[in-house]
């Protein structure tokens, strides 16, 4: 069993809208966050954790990766848990308190090379979120 290791994390987001009327030129939103963040691995399961502060909304994030799968929990200003496996759906609630709306997930493809030391973890997935479609790439990536 290995212990927590506080590592720094450049998380950035890549979200094109495929919904026509939404953003005309089809450029997609992009958005880049570095956070200290903890990271652990036992035998084939990292688990990374860190804590998102934006626009006075506070979220705890943690994403575990297993095997083929990772699942990502968001706590806090966002609640929601995903779940991201290869050529699989899953369906969730995103819940932005007051407001719940109806996930999808679609999962494209996962690389994941990350470990305590280096490394970084990329889903890239279909997502439908409010009837709005959407294809995303996220990437986590080990900056120490």
């Amino acid at each position: 069993m290995s212990e927590e290791k506080k590592c720094n994390l450049k998380i950035t987001s890549n979200v094109l809208n495929l919904d026509e009327n939404e953003k005309p030129d089809g450029a997609p939103e992009k958005d880049e966050l570095c956070a200290l963040g903890e990271i652990k691995t036992e035998e084939d399961k990292t688990t990374l954790s860190y804590k998102e502060k934006r626009d006075g909304a506070t979220v705890i994030c943690e994403i575990v990766a297993t095997g083929d799968s990772v699942t990502v929990r968001r706590r806090g200003d966002v609640v929601c848990d995903m779940l991201f496996s290869p050529q699989k759906s899953y369906k969730t609630l995103y819940n932005v308190p007051p407001f719940s709306f109806d996930m999808e997930i679609y999962t494209v493809r996962i690389e994941n090379s990350i470990n305590e030391e280096h490394g970084s973890l990329s889903l890239i997935y279909n997502m439908t979120v409010g009837g709005a479609k959407k294809r995303c790439r996220m990437k986590i990536k080990r900056e120490d």
